[in-house]
């Protein structure tokens, strides 16, 4: 950026806002951050941006799936952007937090999505058909989330200054008991 002619930010500058999300991908190469309307996408062995992207409004968090070929984008519009990273195109977005979304993760096969937000729930995105297959209620807004190494467990950083840990699939459902009636 320039301003009469010259450099605005002569020693360089990653966003000319707050950043508010960083990811790394799995292989450490690449680094995505999140500002005010802009997500930048950065190669770590060159110190240099592959591209920008203008994403319209505030973004809260980010991820990249496990092969490099995917970002997810938390938005303060309650959204969630799934980007490819070839293209730099936004491919799907994702509704359904009332909340600004505050933490994403994928799990390591890539087939899901994990999203905390601040409306106090937390999603679990099937990508392939781009609905959520889990909804988890807690009792306070999500500030960020994690996900165990073989990702059957996620732990919520909630606004209570409490950890809650969850498992990514449902619980299988109470059998009832069975009771025998005398004829």
């Amino acid at each position: 950026l320039k301003f009469n002619n010259k450099p605005m930010y002569p020693g360089g500058s990653a966003h000319r806002d707050f950043v508010h999300s960083l990811a790394f991908s799995p292989s450490g190469n690449i680094l995505a951050s999140g500002g005010y309307r802009t997500v930048k996408l950065w190669q770590r062995e060159k110190n240099a941006k592959s591209f920008q992207l203008n994403v319209g409004n505030l973004v809260t968090s980010s991820a990249i799936n496990a092969d490099a070929t995917l970002a997810a984008f938390g938005m303060a519009d309650n959204s969630i952007q799934l980007v490819n990273l070839a293209t730099g195109k936004v491919q799907t977005k994702l509704t359904g937090h009332t909340g600004a979304v505050m933490g994403l993760q994928f799990t390591p096969d890539g087939q899901k999505l994990v999203s905390g937000s601040k409306d106090k729930t937390i999603l679990v995105w099937n990508l392939k058909s781009g609905k959520s297959e889990r909804k988890i209620t807690s009792s306070a807004a999500i500030n960020a989330i994690a996900l165990n190494k073989d990702a059957t467990q996620i732990i919520s950083a909630e606004a209570d200054n409490v950890l809650r840990v969850w498992t990514v699939a449902k619980p299988a459902p109470a059998k009832p008991a069975k009771t025998k009636v005398k004829a």
